[in-house]
């Protein structure tokens, strides 16, 4: 396996790799055109947030399987095109979080106090005590959006100067904010009671312009505005605007729209705004832990022994689980087996989990499920990170769900029912014996025990005498042995499907003898094993 850095980090990040037994080179610096010409030699790289890992640098990236961030953001990082081609985005979020936190409080002290502006007066040999009054927090009200790790630290750090702290956060509960000493509400409702407002959010459609022109008429006359999280939360020609008209007091941010800037920008200008070049995770403590900490998570990812800080796959981290993998074998080759059945154009697929031990898998089973199906339906590399793109790109609607009691008398059933375009279904279910044997125990509607141990023909034919005789005449004219026979009937139609596992791979010509037999209806050959 090779590695390769593309940013600077601690030294000790290419050590790591070398001593688990990788190929490590390190380019910090990298162009993109010559990262786009070696990328094709490497199965993992580590970036921060200098290298833009476009599709276009991933285009010959053909044996790329990690990307790691060794930070938060991943907004250099093209995380769709990554998901399409398959390859892992891993981030470290929690490391640089302490860093960050003390970096806005500093920012909060700075636009209250205007240390940093007033000390470039005093550079410039002036000395203007009236200018930069401040404002003091005890006793005033901060509103910070966003309460992940870094909002409750912030939150926890200004309480101590007296600070009321208000927040919004859609996944905190209103207990642990209570615990937390912080008030929930709205953005709208913090934006009128706030007299500092601070932000913590990634940024994305919803939140890009979180804060806009529009939010001018809701805000507190002389309020300061805060952003360390992600430039394009908040719209700089909307604090410029209510900068002008006095309506914001002051802004301090270490992010911009555009990094590194033209520095024509006007709100660079503006005497009433800080701006520090993007230093929330720049502490010696920080790099070093998000820089270690990504190198430690791509190596057990690359060992199969753990997966944390996934971006898009969140459902990996149950990939490398003892207990799931007799469960994510036999999924895939549910799909697998399922999607050789017929080759008509899917509309949707329903995905159930009966029992305990299947529910808590089941978003890397769907994966997994997914994974088998599309294998040999596409020409591009199907695996548990980009398994839902093709579905979503051929627009095939998934419909899940999670039955907590076991079905059928088994215990931890997985189903997998796909309706095709012209009206048709299919279905099969299966389940685990012992903790480790996968077995196909439901076809349509046909009940049997079938051992995933091979490959299969699988014919469906009037139930009467001298069937499976003339079909195993044609296969034993072939020379194809017959390794097991599981046999389902249904009396009353008086049809019977019958499943073979052989030991050598059935031509068309061979399907099409027994296709032509006297009471067969179907024949189907299914490939497991590539």
């Amino acid at each position: 396996m090779k590695v390769l850095i593309a940013d600077s980090v601690d030294p000790r990040v290419k050590d790591l790799f070398i001593n688990a037994g990788f190929d490590c080179d390190y380019k910090a610096g990298i162009s993109a055109t010559e990262l786009k010409t070696i990328i094709g030699d490497y199965h993992g790289l580590v970036v921060r947030s200098a290298t833009k890992v476009t599709a276009d640098v991933l285009e010959p990236a053909k044996n790329l399987k990690i990307i790691g961030r060794a930070g938060a953001g991943v907004d250099n990082i093209d995380v769709p095109a990554s998901t399409r081609k398959g390859i892992l985005v891993m981030n470290t979020p929690g490391g640089n979080t302490i860093s960050t936190a003390e970096h806005t409080c500093a920012l909060i002290l700075s636009v209250a106090r205007w240390t940093p502006s007033s000390f470039a007066d005093i550079k410039s040999k002036k000395w203007e005590r009236k200018k930069w009054v401040g404002t003091e927090l005890d006793g005033k009200t901060l509103g910070v959006i966003g309460l992940g790790k870094i909002g409750k630290e912030v939150a926890r750090r200004m309480q101590a100067f007296g600070m009321k702290t208000i927040g919004y956060d859609p996944f905190l509960s209103k207990e642990s904010a209570v615990d937390l000493n912080i008030e929930l509400m709205t953005v709208e409702a913090i934006y009128r009671q706030a007299d500092f407002i601070t932000f913590h959010t990634p940024l994305s459609a919803e939140t890009r312009y979180l804060f806009n022109e529009s939010s001018l008429a809701l805000i507190k006359k002389g309020v300061k505005v805060v952003n360390c999280a992600r430039g394009g939360i908040v719209e700089e020609s909307a604090i410029l605007k209510g900068l002008e008209n006095g309506i914001i007091g002051g802004y301090a941010a270490d992010v911009l729209e555009n990094e590194p800037p033209s520095f024509n920008e006007p709100i660079l200008a503006h005497d009433r705004v800080i701006v520090t070049p993007h230093l929330g995770a720049s502490t010696e403590e920080a790099q070093e832990k998000v820089a270690i900490q990504i190198a430690e998570q791509m190596i057990d990812a690359f060992n199969e022994k753990d997966i944390k800080g996934a971006v898009n796959s969140t459902a990996l981290q149950y990939a490398f689980d003892p207990d799931s993998r007799p469960y994510i074998l036999l999924a895939e080759r549910l799909g697998l087996f399922l999607s050789q059945l017929d080759s008509i154009p899917l509309r949707s697929v329903e995905f159930t989990t009966a029992g305990k031990t299947v529910g808590k898998y089941a978003d890397i089973l769907l994966n997994a499920a997914l994974k088998g199906f599309f294998h040999q339906k596409t020409s591009e590399p199907v695996n548990y990170i980009n398994a839902r793109f093709f579905a979503d790109e051929q627009g095939v609607q998934i419909t899940e769900r999670k039955l907590q009691t076991d079905e059928g008398g088994y215990q931890n059933t997985i189903t997998l029912v796909v309706n095709y375009q012209n009206g048709h279904q299919r279905s099969v279910v299966g389940t685990v014996f012992n903790d480790r044997e996968g077995r196909l125990i439901r076809l349509d509607t046909y009940d049997m025990e079938i051992k995933f141990d091979g490959d299969f023909l699988l014919y469906e034919n009037e139930d009467r005498p001298g069937m499976l005789a003339q079909v195993g005449g044609i296969l034993a004219e072939n020379q194809v042995n017959i390794g097991s026979l599981v046999l389902g009937r249904k009396k009353e139609t008086k049809r019977a499907l019958t499943v073979l596992t052989v030991d050598s791979p059935l031509s068309q010509d061979i399907l099409s003898r027994i296709i032509q037999v006297n009471g067969v209806i179907s024949a189907t050959y299914i490939r497991l094993n590539d």
